[in-house]
């Protein structure tokens, strides 16, 4: 029977960080985009906006501090409820607005507009992650099959496909 290798140290900590990678990426990749939210902008009574964005006819609406329209991203919605962001590009701030019912309405913020390119950056950031843990995963086994086609002779290369 022949014995199988052992991973050094060093192999270990490389695949267990690897695996910890997957598992924080894969998460953060399938969180919705409100908890996104949550991690980063304090949703509470505390942090209720005393001047939440003015709402005009025609569905637009606006900063109260300087009037600029805001842009409007919805975050979830359904038919007495929803989140919606209201992002201001020329002052870089949002404002996070949430209905619970047909009349209860509460805002939240401002907040700075960094906080939105990073929760916008964190799914990129999974991405690159999960890529990264599994090259990490596979690098041993095609190292592995690399040195084993190179260190071959040629006519064996040619007998075995290589």
């Amino acid at each position: 029977m022949k014995i199988q290798p052992r991973l050094n140290k060093k192999w270990t900590i490389i695949y267990s960080l690897a695996v910890a990678l997957l598992l924080v990426s894969t998460y953060i990749l399938t969180l919705p985009l409100d908890t996104k939210l949550r991690f980063f902008c304090t949703m509470g009574n505390a942090h209720i906006a005393e001047t939440p964005p003015t709402s005009n006819p025609g569905y637009y609406w606006t900063n109260p501090n300087t009037g600029t329209n805001l842009t409007v991203i919805t975050i979830w919605e359904v038919i007495d409820g929803g989140t919606w962001l209201f992002y201001d590009n020329t002052e870089n701030i949002f404002w996070i607005g949430v209905q619970t019912g047909p009349m209860k309405n509460a805002f939240y913020g401002p907040y700075q507009g960094s906080l939105w390119i990073l929760i916008n950056t964190m799914d990129p950031l999974a991405a690159v992650g999960i890529t990264l843990s599994v090259i990490l995963l596979i690098y041993p086994s095609l190292s592995r099959l690399w040195t084993k086609t190179t260190q071959q002779e040629p006519h064996e290369q040619i007998r075995n496909g290589a």
